[in-house]
């Protein structure tokens, strides 16, 4: 998990609390409904059960109308609801892969310079600084290893080099986003077509244990 991954999990009690607020409805909607099919109405069985009968259609018709409110407005509601925290999770993954001058490491740098550096010592330098989070030598380190692969004079060598240089291309924080927008998009699914509430946990259980 990553230092975002609370931005992930609070659309997750976003998600919760929707399904609750729709389940609830559809719930009371189908007892209605199934109380008023116990009771149809019909003349001519006195005035108690007639009574019965349009007290049960009338409890049906209402539970029915809350529904259908409730499933044309709650997708917008809860969309907007996600959005604010989408611009939170961008606004703090863009601060964190800004280039940071402080995150330097003299050491490395020199390193990068002195021109003694094989490709496989590149990617060490580049998974080290990967799983220090340092995005700011991530990124220079793959710069260099781009331009040691235009200057080698083997191919395997030079493919190599590319391979450390490609991983910098993700060090922008796009995937964190991506990730984010693909579990938007289950939500506004599940919302929309309700049965897919029970796999909710399927749908994005993986984005929430590797955010």
């Amino acid at each position: 998990m990553s230092q975002f991954n609370s931005f992930v999990q609070e659309v997750n009690d976003i998600a919760q609390a929707s399904f609750e607020k729709i389940q609830d409805a559809e719930k009371a909607y189908k007892a209605a409904e199934s109380k008023r099919n116990a009771t149809p109405f019909k003349k001519g069985l006195g005035y108690e059960y007639e009574a019965k009968a349009a007290r049960a259609e009338a409890i049906y018709r209402e539970a029915k109308a809350d529904y259908d409110k409730l499933s044309r407005a709650l997708p917008d509601q809860t969309r907007a609801e996600v959005a604010k925290v989408r611009a939170k999770l961008e606004t703090a993954v863009n601060a964190f892969y800004t280039a940071d001058p402080k995150a330097i490491d003299g050491n490395t740098m020199e390193l990068l310079r002195s021109g003694i550096l094989k490709p496989a010592e590149y990617a060490t330098l580049f998974e080290n600084a990967n799983q220090a989070n340092n995005a700011t030598m991530c990124r220079l380190i793959a710069q260099a290893a781009a331009t040691a692969a235009e200057n080698a004079r083997d191919d395997d060598v030079a493919r190599q080099f590319r391979h450390t240089a490609n991983r910098g291309r993700d060090v922008n924080g796009q995937p964190y986003m991506d990730a984010f927008d693909s579990m938007a998009d289950a939500l506004d699914r599940s919302l929309r077509r309700t049965y897919l509430i029970p796999k909710w946990d399927e749908l994005t259980a993986h984005i929430r244990e590797n955010f």
